[in-house]
């Protein structure tokens, strides 16, 4: 505002100038306050201010758009189920709409201010003279405010009425098919619970030239604490983005419970990520708001619940994960294992069925790591959720795992019970689990280093 401001004052300013010494030579200077008035009240105290927004607010939204893309906190918000175009997006554009007028109306007056002067000191037009000249009555005022026809009002309460049958008939459609579809699973029980919690057909997946899944197959029955194995940027956490559905395989079939992640709308999407929480390697919390506030976004965005009843589920959350005491916090103040326990707790905040966890104890120490995979298993011990992790960490396998599954190459070689990865006589998994440097891992890799 201040910007605006100063900017239309020193335009109104010249303005008044420039038209003042061209109107003196007629001896028409008493038009010059009419002149600014209108030019900067039709036309310019809008661009300007327009221009004003899109450089100044438009930018920084867009850094910060960026730079929340890029730190994930943009796939987290999707990933809760929250729409980031609604969440992000639509209060800031509001706020830009409710305050174009105020900023318009600040410019107007500063250049009207700025040209009074220039009358007074170089024209000799006063204040008093100058405001007259502002009033202009409009001869057809009365006409204009007149109501509007009333052929015209029936036809608007005949469209609005209109409207109102038609959404009464499709909530009373609405209500037979959700009656029927609710008797029909009674019925079909049986038939229609799934045995797999998550389940993966022969998916495909490629980024440009590189192959990253090439017929991935996988089952994930309820209540398991399911470990994906593999090198770094072997499609690990491609498979969680998958099942959440942030990314889309080339070909093949993803299955949560009943729905199939593939086929699903957005808006049906949205609906099912509720039932899933997502861990992300970097925490992915959102960096302008304080802990306590990043546990609740999803209770406050996609529930009708209280305040009070919010912050009981919150205090619950991180006391679970040991942070009761740092509700006030922002992630900036947060150690690294600290934030890996608050977005462990915003993740469980909804009571989802599926725990996604990419990575959970990636770049923290030994001591650290262990009191995150404890928390991991205890929580879901609690809870009874089905987890899937994804690590390179061997310890932390090991240590979380119920059933692990070891991906190399784009593809599935072994899934097997903890005990049974630790003897395998398969010599990739062997290696992998050894850390040793002889194997067909690294075969290619370790003779150019050799002959360097």
């Amino acid at each position: 505002m201040p910007l605006v401001g100063l900017v239309s004052f020193f335009l109104g300013l010249t303005m008044a100038l420039l038209t003042g010494y061209q109107l003196q030579r007629f001896g028409t200077e008493r038009l010059i306050p009419g002149l600014v008035a209108i030019t900067f009240t039709r036309e310019l105290g809008a661009l300007l201010t327009g221009i004003m927004i899109a450089a100044r607010i438009g930018a920084a939204f867009t850094a910060e758009l960026g730079t929340m893309q890029v730190s994930e906190e943009v796939e987290a918000i999707e990933a809760m189920g929250i729409g980031p175009l609604r969440f992000l997006v639509a209060p800031r554009m509001l706020a830009l709409v409710l305050l174009m007028p105020c900023l318009s109306t600040v410019s107007n007056l500063a250049a009207i201010f700025a040209s009074s002067l220039v009358c007074k000191a170089y024209f000799s037009i006063h204040y008093y003279g100058y405001f007259e000249k502002l009033f202009i009555r409009s001869p057809h005022r009365r006409d204009r405010l007149l109501p509007r026809t009333d052929r015209e009002r029936r036809r608007r309460w005949s469209r609005y009425f209109d409207d109102v049958q038609c959404c009464y008939c499709n909530h009373r459609s609405d209500r037979l098919r959700y009656a029927l579809q609710r008797r029909l699973h009674y019925v079909l029980s049986d038939v229609s619970t799934p045995l797999q919690m998550v389940e993966l057909r022969d998916v495909h997946m490629r980024f440009e030239e590189k192959k990253v899944l090439d017929g991935v197959s996988l089952k994930i029955e309820p209540r398991e604490r399911l470990v994906i194995m593999g090198q770094s940027g072997s499609g690990k956490s491609t498979i969680l983005r998958l099942i959440l559905g942030t990314l889309r395989p080339d070909s093949g079939s993803i299955f949560f419970k009943q729905f199939e992640i593939t086929r699903l709308s957005r808006r049906k999407l949205q609906r099912v990520r509720r039932h899933i929480g997502m861990v992300f390697q970097y925490s992915a919390l959102l960096s302008s708001r304080n802990v306590r506030d990043n546990v609740a976004l999803p209770l406050e965005e996609l529930t009708d619940k209280s305040r009070s009843e919010i912050d009981k589920i919150v205090d619950e959350k991180l006391e679970l994960v040991g942070m009761g005491d740092s509700k006030e916090l922002l992630p900036e103040e947060l150690s690294g294992g600290m934030r890996k326990r608050v977005a462990l707790a915003r993740a469980l905040v909804l009571n989802p069925e599926l725990l996604l966890l990419d990575e959970p104890s990636a770049g923290l120490d030994p001591v650290i790591a262990s009191v995150i995979d404890e928390l991991i298993i205890s929580l879901s011990e609690k809870s009874k959720v089905t987890s899937i992790t994804a690590t390179h960490e061997m310890d932390s396998a090991f240590r979380i795992a119920t059933r692990m599954a070891m991906l190399y190459q784009g593809t599935i070689i072994k899934e097997a019970k903890p005990e049974e990865f630790k003897h395998s006589k398969n010599p990739v998994v062997a290696q992998f689990v050894s850390g040793s440097t002889e194997g067909p891992i690294l075969e290619g890799s370790l003779d150019a280093i050799t002959k360097k």
